[in-house]
């Protein structure tokens, strides 16, 4: 699922990391960065418990923009990243 990783060490001291990924494993680290701002913002705004609502199924189905997929992208790389270290 995942080929051709390239790790760059940055001259500021960040890691810039490229691969090819299946468009399975995209929607997976996308839905997973959805995952970890829930729980961050749980977590930052003390939240304990949210009352269930309902949705309808066009409601379900939401159109992000690119730099929305990306930022999902980045924070579920991230996740996976720090649930690797523990």
């Amino acid at each position: 699922m995942i080929n051709d990783i390239e790790v760059i060490d940055m001259p500021d001291g960040s890691t810039k990391v490229s691969m090819d990924l299946e468009p399975e494993m995209q929607k997976m680290l996308i839905k997973q960065g959805l995952e970890y701002i829930i729980k961050e913002m749980k977590i930052h705004e003390k939240i304990k418990v949210m009352d269930c609502n309902e949705f309808s199924e066009d409601v379900k189905t939401l159109d992000l923009s690119d730099d929305e997929y990306n930022a999902l992208f980045h924070f579920g790389f991230i996740s996976a990243i720090k649930n690797a270290m523990k």
